[in-house]
């Protein structure tokens, strides 16, 4: 039996960040994810290993809009600096670094999102809907890439709201 729209949208409603919870989020990782993590275990080493890359990997998705695959392959010549070789997310393996996998991106979001949503984890998907201005819950409008306009507006409007977080703290 196929769900309806208003089924739909109402399903997907609980699974997306609304009004400030983004910005809650990211201070969640900030500051308290690490406080769930049992002491000297191995999610904590790798927590605080990896803390500031997988910060700015959540603030990239919710303050651009970019997706998976534009994130795993950003470079950092596509920011415009003197290097030309290196990415810009990296994930430590033996005795080098690797560029993030999808895979390894889309599990990063899960992780977080599901500590902070008590134990409802989102896609990286999901976590752009509502940023990115989608009302529509059709697969379509989850995967479609936004235009530069929207993705200029989510990040000033995520900017305004950590602005306003911060100050009501």
């Amino acid at each position: 039996m196929k769900e309806t729209l208003g089924a739909s949208a109402s399903r997907i409603s609980t699974k997306i960040f609304h009004n400030d919870e983004d910005t809650r989020f990211l201070e969640f990782v900030k500051h308290d994810y690490e406080k769930e993590l049992p002491e000297k275990s191995r999610k904590l080493i790798y927590f605080k290993r990896d803390k500031e890359r997988d910060f700015a990997i959540l603030s990239l998705f919710l303050g651009s809009g970019i997706q998976v695959n534009e994130l795993s392959n950003l470079r950092l010549k596509d920011l415009d600096f003197e290097e030309k070789q290196a990415y810009v997310f990296l994930t430590r393996v033996n005795d080098g670094a690797t560029p993030l996998s999808n895979r390894a991106i889309e599990a990063l979001v899960r992780k977080y999102t599901k500590a902070f949503k008590s134990n409802k984890s989102m896609s990286p998907h999901k976590l752009l809907m509502t940023q990115l201005g989608h009302t529509s819950t059709t697969t379509a409008a989850l995967y479609t890439n936004p235009e530069q306009e929207k993705a200029k507006k989510a990040a000033k409007q995520l900017g305004e709201r950590r602005t306003n977080y911060r100050g009501n703290n």
